[in-house]
């Protein structure tokens, strides 16, 4: 059975370049109350057709992996994630409550991940020998 692909749900604060195919800024709140912020591509985020025209803030969704899940001691649900593409600060390793994960992911993260699934398949080499 495969894995259920998961998002880390964001807010998209702006519009911040016309740089195609549009970039927008994002964020969202680690464990321990810093706020990650991103500037990425509209799509990987929302499968809405942004652009400086668009309502913000808004609701999105960033794909990640999730590495691990534990309980903090007050018993919550903690999970370390990791995005694909890094925040401001460089980091894309993250601990986040597993509240804020979803199985709701955009389009081109379905698309990128499909094509990082795809199984190798076995190639049989003709060697050209003629058995006798």
């Amino acid at each position: 059975m495969t894995e259920a692909l998961i998002g880390i749900n964001v807010v998209i604060t702006a519009f911040v370049d016309n740089y195609q195919p549009g970039i927008v800024g994002c964020e969202f709140t680690d464990m321990d109350g810093r706020l990650r912020y991103f500037t990425i591509k509209f799509y990987d985020v929302s499968d809405d057709d942004l652009g400086p025209e668009s309502d913000y803030p808004r609701p999105g969704v960033l794909g990640c992996e999730v590495i691990s899940r534990t309980n903090d001691e007050a018993g919550r649900e903690i999970a370390e994630i990791e995005t694909d593409m890094p925040s401001q600060d460089g980091e894309d390793r993250f601990r986040v409550f597993a509240d804020q994960l979803t199985t709701q992911v955009t389009q081109a993260f379905i698309s990128r991940r499909e094509r990082k699934i795809i199984p190798l398949i076995p190639v049989t080499l003709v060697t050209g020998v003629k058995k006798t």
